[in-house]
């Protein structure tokens, strides 16, 4: 009777222990292993060849207020027609995020 108080005090002493001092080695695993599914999801949603996913939505909306800051407003500026001005330095970093191209 006393060695199975014993025991089970043990047992939860060790429950304990795990919670406060967890297991790196398994946390590195779960990590892994939570980095891998995200991957794999990342790739399944990039095969699918549906052009209008929210994501695309967003980066269709970015890059058209980057090329007209960069391309259209410089051009027509050029020629005499003053259009307003954009500051698309927010959509850039935001275009260049998503593309996974940002530096900064």
């Amino acid at each position: 009777m006393l060695g199975s108080i014993i025991t089970g005090l043990l047992g939860i002493g060790g429950k304990v222990l795990d919670r406060v001092l967890p297991d790196k080695v398994k946390a590195q695993d779960q990590s892994h292993e939570r980095a891998s599914k995200q991957i794999d999801a990342t790739l399944e949603g990039e095969r699918s060849r549906n052009y209008f996913t929210p994501r695309a939505v967003v980066m269709y909306a970015m890059a058209f207020a980057v090329i007209y800051g960069v391309v259209v407003q410089p051009f027509l500026a050029a020629y005499g027609l003053a259009l307003p001005v954009v500051d698309f330095s927010a959509p850039l970093r935001i275009l260049l995020g998503l593309l996974g191209l940002e530096f900064a």
